[in-house]
């Protein structure tokens, strides 16, 4: 892991990096196999070409970087989401242009006998996209698409370019992210305060929210947070020190240990990188 040479730069892992060339290659060539007639299968083999998994764990990997990112170096919402913008828009609406371009020929790709169920399910999609054109073209340029509710638009999650969703997600994520972190910072009585009520905020709404939009779910919610939580542990460990090291030492492994045996796989891969990062503070 390199280090940061002032405190106002965010650190660097190398075991992060490697992470997100995989997830990325997993994510990639697992669509290509969903979108070329594919059909998944249980036990190990379905495991390594099941695209979600890998996008579980990349939400885990946001949680931990923008964290990091933002808690090392204070800067405005504002600019914050102009770097985040940046980032990701210009590849991103030069993706969703060239879907939009080949909606014609997605149609006579869903329609090929080899396709089964998929094809199905995307003819269906291509057909709510060509009803819905102009709606899905401005939620998706603004990346809103998981905010329509999905009673009335059942495919506004995917529209041109079904892997968005996840993006999608993270924008959102993104978005609230500055104002939590700025919570955190305050004094412990505010930041109880303010945690407690988004807590009630969540437990109040949170089932509204999943009727409109089953992106926004607890589950989805938690690999953010768990990812977030990783992020303080890999930062105050190192304050473990003397005779109180043994704390952090039986801590970690009794989480590690049960978290592995009884969580799902997207949790036992970030574990497993976990227990790299901490390593040699524990």
């Amino acid at each position: 892991m390199s280090v940061p040479h002032s405190a106002a730069q965010s650190p660097r892992f190398s075991e992060l990096e490697g992470l997100r060339g995989f997830l990325a290659a997993w994510v990639i060539f697992g669509h290509i196999l969903l979108f070329s007639g594919f059909t998944y299968t249980d036990g190990l083999f379905g495991i390594l070409f099941s695209p979600v998994l890998g996008v579980y764990v990349f939400m885990m990997l946001s949680g931990f970087v923008i964290t990091c990112a933002l808690d090392a170096k204070q800067s405005s919402w504002v600019d914050f989401m102009w770097r985040r913008f940046l980032r990701i828009y210009p590849v991103y609406v030069a993706c969703i242009a060239l879907a939009i371009l080949c909606v014609g020929i997605s149609h006579e790709v869903a329609g090929h006998s080899a396709l089964q169920e998929i094809g199905a399910e995307n003819s269906n999609r291509l057909l709510e996209v060509e009803q819905n054109f102009s709606l899905y073209v401005f939620a998706d340029a603004f990346l809103l698409q998981n905010l329509l509710p999905r009673e009335h638009f059942p495919h506004a999650h995917e529209t041109f370019l079904p892997p968005t969703w996840s993006l999608s997600l993270e924008w959102m994520f993104y978005l609230v992210m500055p104002m939590l972190i700025g919570l955190l910072r305050q004094r412990w009585q505010v930041r109880s305060l303010g945690v407690g009520a988004i807590v009630v905020l969540v437990a109040l709404f949170q089932k509204q929210a999943e009727f409109i939009c089953p992106s926004l779910s607890l589950a989805n919610g938690s690999y953010f947070l768990t990812g977030i939580v990783s992020y303080y542990v890999w930062k105050h460990l190192p304050s473990f020190r003397g005779k109180r090291q043994w704390i952090a030492v039986v801590a970690f492994w009794m989480v590690f240990g049960s978290g592995t045996a009884v969580l799902g796989l997207p949790f036992k891969m970030w574990f497993a990188v976990m227990a790299m990062l901490l390593y040699s503070r524990v």
